[in-house]
């Protein structure tokens, strides 16, 4: 039954995984060796229904050349532990996390060991080097490739605690490569206010109302898209003229923004003597995140018209930021609308923040030229 399976390519790997668990597990020099040689012979049966010789070991045949010789071989690495698949123990590890990460970190760590396992199928293929060279190609920002060495480096860490791995970590503070011309490149960009308008004339040609309020309400206060969806009206302050922002990635991002006049009647009309929140009708994903649909919906949209993988609905925010500071805003009061951290211990650690006329006044030297 096993051999079939193998023929038939489902339960190998599976197959060499529990050999190789149950040889890790031996408790004594004599249950290893009974388990190397249960291993040999299976090695043996796997040849022989691939059409090989196992009998020809040794006699000088072309056993190099040999496919099921191949197969063989390296069913056998794979079971005895020389030569371990890097997702191999993917799902062990993801159990073992379990109570201290969110299922969508949970889901983002998978996702994150799956993709660099495409290009490195072995543990024996990670090297510091091969790391550093896949840095090189990562055409994303510097905090995201930490954050995907972060990953890589503890799930290392567990396959050392199984013995799958050598103690060295090829992901511990590698040298990080200077970014080339093209991956500079590839960094998000701000839309121009042009470009901006260009989004909301074609939101408003295709009829996506929904879309023309997102996009309105990321020119006029920087947000990031998922602190838009999950607006609620009763965080929107008409009589005092701000919005504030609850659902946010930091403790700085937990700020209040004021209303650009342009964008109050837009509020008003989305509000209209309801509740709940200020863009309805968007369904929510398995983690409560609602701007899954509507972001596709803008990503094909900003494609269609020309716009690559640098722009994104992120660059609205950046849009922001660099009207911001054209106009001579500031950086401690763009920092507090946008909600960064800011850099210094004085403002960022000592302040209590922009007073809300001061950021008031920012936001009206928002222009787009419409």
């Amino acid at each position: 039954m096993q051999i079939q399976r193998a023929l038939r390519g489902d339960g190998l790997e599976n197959d060499a995984l529990f050999y190789a668990a149950t040889l890790r597990a031996a408790k004594t020099p004599q249950e290893r060796d009974r388990i190397l040689e249960q291993i040999w012979v299976s090695a043996e049966q796997l040849e022989e229904a691939l059409g090989g010789d196992p009998s020809a070991r040794g006699e000088g045949g072309d056993r190099e050349n040999d496919p099921a010789a191949l197969k063989a071989g390296e069913w056998y690495n794979k079971a005895t532990g020389q030569i371990v698949a890097f997702a191999a123990h993917l799902d062990a590890y993801l159990a073992a996390i379990e109570k201290t990460n969110t299922p969508k970190v949970a889901n983002t760590k998978r996702a994150t060991i799956t993709k660099f396992a495409l290009e490195f199928a072995t543990v024996g293929d990670v090297t510091r080097k091969t790391v550093r060279l896949w840095i090189g190609r990562q055409l994303t920002t510097p905090a995201n490739v930490r954050r995907l060495l972060a990953e890589l480096k503890d799930y290392w860490i567990f396959l050392v605690s199984l013995d799958a791995a050598p103690e060295a970590n090829p992901f511990d503070k590698p040298s990080l490569p200077s970014h080339s011309k093209k991956s500079v490149d590839g960094l998000r960009r701000p839309f121009s206010a042009p470009d901006v308008l260009n989004l909301l004339g074609e939101a408003r040609r295709r009829v996506d109302m929904p879309l023309v309020a997102l996009i309105e309400l990321a020119r006029w206060t920087g947000c990031r898209i998922e602190e838009l969806c999950s607006l609620k009206i009763e965080r929107v302050n008409s009589a005092a003229g701000y919005i504030e922002i609850v659902d946010a990635k930091t403790a700085a991002g937990r700020r209040q923004i004021p209303l650009h006049s342009k964008l109050k009647p837009i509020l008003a009309a989305l509000i209209d003597n309801r509740a709940g929140y200020v863009l309805d009708r968007l369904p929510a994903n398995k983690y409560g995140a609602r701007s899954g649909a509507i972001g596709k919906r803008f990503s094909k949209m900003k494609t269609a018209l020309g716009y690559d993988g640098r722009w994104v609905f992120h660059s609205l925010r950046k849009t922001v930021s660099t009207l911001l500071e054209n106009a001579e805003v500031p950086e401690g009061v763009a920092a507090d609308i946008l909600g960064h951290e800011k850099a210094s211990l004085t403002y960022g650690l000592y302040s209590g923040g922009t007073s809300l006329a001061r950021k008031s006044a920012a936001i009206e030297k928002l222009d787009y030229g419409d």
